[in-house]
Protein backbone atom coordinates (compact mmCIF):
# COMPACT_ATOMS: atom_id res chain seq x y z
CA UNK A 1 0.00 0.00 0.00
CA UNK A 2 2.66 2.80 1.20
CA UNK A 3 6.43 2.64 -0.46
CA UNK A 4 8.58 4.93 0.45
CA UNK A 5 11.98 4.88 -1.60
CA UNK A 6 15.17 7.02 0.28
CA UNK A 7 12.83 10.03 1.73
CA UNK A 8 14.58 13.03 2.79
CA UNK A 9 12.91 16.02 4.49
CA UNK A 10 14.15 19.10 5.77
CA UNK A 11 12.30 21.80 7.21
CA UNK A 12 12.75 25.14 5.42
CA UNK A 13 15.49 27.57 7.60
CA UNK A 14 13.51 31.23 7.73
CA UNK A 15 16.74 33.00 7.79
CA UNK A 16 17.97 31.36 4.79
CA UNK A 17 21.41 31.09 5.86
CA UNK A 18 21.44 27.16 5.66
CA UNK A 19 19.89 27.17 2.31
CA UNK A 20 22.38 29.84 1.19
CA UNK A 21 25.32 27.49 2.75
CA UNK A 22 23.65 24.27 1.34
CA UNK A 23 23.82 22.86 4.71
CA UNK A 24 20.29 21.56 5.25
CA UNK A 25 19.69 19.74 8.73
CA UNK A 26 17.34 16.83 7.62
CA UNK A 27 14.36 15.86 9.88
CA UNK A 28 14.57 12.63 7.68
CA UNK A 29 17.39 10.84 6.03
CA UNK A 30 17.77 7.87 3.56
CA UNK A 31 14.24 6.79 5.16
CA UNK A 32 12.65 3.74 2.77
CA UNK A 33 9.54 1.74 4.17
CA UNK A 34 6.87 -0.60 3.11
CA UNK A 35 4.01 -0.99 4.20
CA UNK A 36 1.32 -3.91 3.26
CA UNK A 37 -2.64 -3.68 3.29
CA UNK A 38 -4.39 -4.49 7.40
CA UNK A 39 -0.84 -4.12 8.48
CA UNK A 40 -0.29 -2.40 12.15
CA UNK A 41 3.14 -0.31 11.92
CA UNK A 42 4.79 1.41 14.84
CA UNK A 43 6.89 4.46 14.44
CA UNK A 44 8.97 4.16 17.86
CA UNK A 45 11.30 6.95 19.06
CA UNK A 46 12.52 9.66 21.37
CA UNK A 47 10.92 13.45 20.51
CA UNK A 48 12.75 14.61 17.61
CA UNK A 49 13.41 11.43 15.99
CA UNK A 50 11.15 12.41 13.00
CA UNK A 51 8.17 10.22 13.43
CA UNK A 52 5.64 13.16 13.33
CA UNK A 53 7.36 14.20 9.99
CA UNK A 54 6.80 11.08 8.37
CA UNK A 55 3.44 11.29 9.01
CA UNK A 56 2.84 14.23 7.56
CA UNK A 57 4.89 13.27 4.65
CA UNK A 58 2.31 10.27 4.08
CA UNK A 59 -1.01 12.60 4.36
CA UNK A 60 0.73 15.05 1.75
CA UNK A 61 0.84 17.62 4.23
CA UNK A 62 4.83 17.97 3.53
CA UNK A 63 6.52 17.22 0.20
CA UNK A 64 10.10 15.39 0.57
CA UNK A 65 12.81 16.97 0.34
CA UNK A 66 14.09 14.22 -2.60
CA UNK A 67 13.04 10.54 -2.99
CA UNK A 68 10.08 8.65 -4.10
CA UNK A 69 6.57 8.21 -2.00
CA UNK A 70 4.75 5.56 -3.61
CA UNK A 71 0.46 4.87 -3.14
CA UNK A 72 -0.96 1.93 -4.18
CA UNK A 73 1.95 1.57 -6.90
CA UNK A 74 0.97 5.45 -8.01
CA UNK A 75 4.02 8.12 -7.44
CA UNK A 76 2.33 10.48 -5.47
CA UNK A 77 1.51 14.11 -7.12
CA UNK A 78 1.63 17.37 -5.29
CA UNK A 79 -1.38 18.40 -7.06
CA UNK A 80 -3.97 19.33 -5.49
CA UNK A 81 -6.37 17.04 -7.80
CA UNK A 82 -4.41 14.36 -6.26
CA UNK A 83 -3.76 14.83 -3.23
CA UNK A 84 -7.72 15.69 -2.25
CA UNK A 85 -8.27 11.86 -3.63
CA UNK A 86 -5.15 11.16 -1.17
CA UNK A 87 -6.86 12.17 1.93
CA UNK A 88 -9.85 10.76 1.27
CA UNK A 89 -8.15 7.20 1.13
CA UNK A 90 -5.36 8.73 4.40
CA UNK A 91 -7.54 9.66 7.76
CA UNK A 92 -4.74 11.39 10.36
CA UNK A 93 -5.36 11.66 14.29
CA UNK A 94 -3.50 14.62 15.69
CA UNK A 95 -1.57 13.74 18.84
CA UNK A 96 -4.05 16.84 20.79
CA UNK A 97 -7.60 16.50 19.42
CA UNK A 98 -7.80 20.43 20.33
CA UNK A 99 -6.12 20.63 17.19
CA UNK A 100 -8.02 18.18 15.15
CA UNK A 101 -11.83 19.07 16.77
CA UNK A 102 -13.53 22.07 15.78
CA UNK A 103 -17.46 21.85 15.23
CA UNK A 104 -20.08 23.14 17.95
CA UNK A 105 -21.06 19.73 18.68
CA UNK A 106 -19.44 16.21 18.52
CA UNK A 107 -22.18 14.94 15.66
CA UNK A 108 -21.05 17.76 13.91
CA UNK A 109 -17.09 17.64 13.64
CA UNK A 110 -17.39 13.85 13.11
CA UNK A 111 -19.87 14.39 10.15
CA UNK A 112 -17.59 17.10 8.82
CA UNK A 113 -15.61 14.25 6.83
CA UNK A 114 -18.43 12.84 5.18
CA UNK A 115 -19.90 15.67 3.87
CA UNK A 116 -16.76 16.76 2.15
CA UNK A 117 -16.87 13.54 0.07
CA UNK A 118 -20.31 14.78 -1.43
CA UNK A 119 -22.78 12.31 -0.08
CA UNK A 120 -26.03 12.58 0.48
CA UNK A 121 -27.75 13.42 3.44
CA UNK A 122 -28.97 10.00 4.20
CA UNK A 123 -24.81 8.89 3.72
CA UNK A 124 -23.33 11.61 5.92
CA UNK A 125 -25.79 10.80 8.68
CA UNK A 126 -25.29 7.26 8.69
CA UNK A 127 -21.75 7.36 8.50
CA UNK A 128 -21.84 9.63 11.41
CA UNK A 129 -23.80 7.70 13.15
CA UNK A 130 -21.65 4.40 12.66
CA UNK A 131 -18.49 6.32 13.10
CA UNK A 132 -19.79 7.74 16.59
CA UNK A 133 -20.88 4.13 17.07
CA UNK A 134 -17.39 2.62 16.79
CA UNK A 135 -16.04 4.70 19.23
CA UNK A 136 -19.20 4.23 21.76
CA UNK A 137 -19.65 7.81 21.47
CA UNK A 138 -23.00 7.97 19.81
CA UNK A 139 -24.80 8.69 23.36
CA UNK A 140 -22.24 12.05 23.04
CA UNK A 141 -23.57 12.60 19.80
CA UNK A 142 -25.43 16.23 20.65
CA UNK A 143 -22.55 17.72 23.17
CA UNK A 144 -21.00 20.69 22.73
CA UNK A 145 -17.13 19.94 22.75
CA UNK A 146 -15.86 21.50 25.33
CA UNK A 147 -18.65 19.69 27.75
CA UNK A 148 -16.15 16.30 27.04
CA UNK A 149 -12.92 14.85 28.62
CA UNK A 150 -9.70 14.95 27.05
CA UNK A 151 -10.29 10.94 26.99
CA UNK A 152 -13.79 11.78 24.70
CA UNK A 153 -12.11 14.16 22.58
CA UNK A 154 -9.83 11.89 21.69
CA UNK A 155 -12.66 9.17 20.48
CA UNK A 156 -14.30 12.15 19.05
CA UNK A 157 -11.41 12.70 16.97
CA UNK A 158 -10.66 9.33 16.05
CA UNK A 159 -14.49 8.53 14.79
CA UNK A 160 -13.72 11.80 12.45
CA UNK A 161 -11.05 10.04 10.66
CA UNK A 162 -13.28 6.43 10.83
CA UNK A 163 -15.80 8.56 9.33
CA UNK A 164 -14.22 9.09 5.88
CA UNK A 165 -13.72 5.02 6.03
CA UNK A 166 -10.12 4.92 5.15
CA UNK A 167 -7.35 2.82 3.66
CA UNK A 168 -4.88 3.93 5.68
CA UNK A 169 -4.91 5.53 8.88
CA UNK A 170 -2.35 7.60 10.85
CA UNK A 171 -1.93 8.11 14.48
CA UNK A 172 0.70 10.55 16.13
CA UNK A 173 1.20 9.31 19.39
CA UNK A 174 -2.92 7.99 19.78
CA UNK A 175 -2.06 7.21 23.55
CA UNK A 176 -0.73 10.07 25.26
CA UNK A 177 -2.81 11.37 27.75
CA UNK A 178 -4.85 8.10 28.33
CA UNK A 179 -5.41 6.01 31.58
CA UNK A 180 -4.52 2.84 31.05
CA UNK A 181 -8.69 1.11 30.49
CA UNK A 182 -8.38 4.16 27.92
CA UNK A 183 -5.51 2.63 26.21
CA UNK A 184 -6.87 -0.94 26.13
CA UNK A 185 -10.40 0.71 24.70
CA UNK A 186 -8.27 2.70 22.02
CA UNK A 187 -6.80 -0.64 21.06
CA UNK A 188 -9.98 -2.49 20.69
CA UNK A 189 -11.11 0.16 18.18
CA UNK A 190 -8.10 0.01 16.07
CA UNK A 191 -8.02 -3.68 16.07
CA UNK A 192 -11.69 -3.53 14.49
CA UNK A 193 -10.32 -1.25 12.00
CA UNK A 194 -7.77 -3.36 11.02
CA UNK A 195 -10.00 -6.43 10.45
CA UNK A 196 -11.96 -4.68 8.64
CA UNK A 197 -8.83 -4.09 6.10
CA UNK A 198 -7.69 -0.32 7.44
CA UNK A 199 -3.96 -0.27 7.79
CA UNK A 200 -2.79 1.20 11.24
CA UNK A 201 0.37 3.51 11.21
CA UNK A 202 0.74 4.60 14.95
CA UNK A 203 3.79 7.26 16.28
CA UNK A 204 5.04 6.55 19.73
CA UNK A 205 7.33 6.83 22.63
CA UNK A 206 5.47 4.55 24.82
CA UNK A 207 7.95 1.05 24.22
CA UNK A 208 5.35 -1.49 25.65
CA UNK A 209 2.79 0.04 23.05
CA UNK A 210 4.65 -0.57 20.20
CA UNK A 211 6.06 -4.26 21.01
CA UNK A 212 2.70 -5.48 22.75
CA UNK A 213 0.22 -4.51 19.73
CA UNK A 214 2.46 -3.58 16.23
CA UNK A 215 2.87 -6.24 13.57
CA UNK A 216 6.17 -4.26 12.69
CA UNK A 217 7.91 -1.67 14.61
CA UNK A 218 10.29 0.97 13.02
CA UNK A 219 13.19 2.62 15.70
CA UNK A 220 13.65 6.01 14.58
CA UNK A 221 16.85 7.95 15.69
CA UNK A 222 18.07 11.41 14.38
CA UNK A 223 15.76 11.05 11.48
CA UNK A 224 16.87 7.23 9.93
CA UNK A 225 15.98 3.96 10.91
CA UNK A 226 17.75 2.26 13.67
CA UNK A 227 16.22 -0.77 13.34
CA UNK A 228 13.07 -2.55 12.05
CA UNK A 229 11.56 -5.73 12.15
CA UNK A 230 8.61 -7.73 14.17
CA UNK A 231 8.65 -7.51 17.92
CA UNK A 232 9.65 -11.07 18.29
CA UNK A 233 12.86 -10.64 16.35
CA UNK A 234 13.01 -7.03 17.94
CA UNK A 235 13.09 -8.73 21.37
CA UNK A 236 16.47 -9.74 20.98
CA UNK A 237 17.88 -6.23 20.57
CA UNK A 238 16.05 -4.58 22.78
CA UNK A 239 19.35 -3.95 24.84
CA UNK A 240 20.48 -1.19 22.45
CA UNK A 241 17.04 1.15 23.29
CA UNK A 242 18.75 3.09 25.56
CA UNK A 243 21.20 4.22 22.87
CA UNK A 244 18.29 5.37 20.90
CA UNK A 245 16.78 7.18 24.22
CA UNK A 246 14.36 4.71 24.92
CA UNK A 247 13.25 2.57 27.47
CA UNK A 248 13.39 -1.70 27.32
CA UNK A 249 9.95 -3.34 27.26
CA UNK A 250 8.29 -4.58 30.13
CA UNK A 251 6.19 -7.63 29.94
CA UNK A 252 3.13 -6.93 26.96
CA UNK A 253 -0.28 -7.82 27.21
CA UNK A 254 -1.64 -7.04 24.21
CA UNK A 255 -0.03 -8.35 21.26
CA UNK A 256 -1.08 -12.23 22.17
CA UNK A 257 -4.06 -10.87 22.49
CA UNK A 258 -4.79 -9.69 19.26
CA UNK A 259 -3.95 -12.59 17.36
CA UNK A 260 -6.32 -14.50 18.86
Amino acid sequence: MIRLNDIHYAYPDPSGIKLRQNLPEFALKSFSLSVGVAERVALLGANGSGKTTLLYILNGLLCPSQGEYYWKNAPVEYSKTFLKGLRRSVATVFQNPEDQLFAGTVYEDVSFGPLNQCLSKDEVHHATLRALASVGMEAQANLPLHMLSFGQKKRVALAGAIAIQPELLLLDEPATGLDPRSEIRLLEILEVQRKQGVTILFSTHDVDLAFGWADTIVVLFQGTIALQGPPAELIASKQNLDQWDLRNPREHQYHEKSRT
